[in-house]
């Protein structure tokens, strides 16, 4: 049954089992509650911050891809 679930909303799933909400690992993390929803629901997210979730107690298979993005315009040779 889970498995017919969304990452997301297999991670909410999780949070909510574990005592976890969006405020609270926004405290943890010293970031905006905003923050962390759009970091649970993007695509990808900095290795950083993947590190700290996990260091949360999140699972890794419940994140987003852990990667780190050239920020700015791709340098033209």
């Amino acid at each position: 049954m889970l498995q017919d679930l969304s990452r997301e909303e297999q991670l909410l799933i999780w949070m909510r089992r574990n005592g976890l909400t969006y405020s609270k690992v926004a405290k943890m993390l010293g970031i905006s509650r905003m923050s962390v929803q759009r970091l649970c629901t993007a695509d990808r997210i900095p290795t950083s911050r993947s590190r700290q979730l996990k260091k949360l107690g999140i699972p890794e298979e419940l994140l987003p891809e852990a990667r780190d993005v050239p920020r700015g315009r791709p340098y033209k040779l």
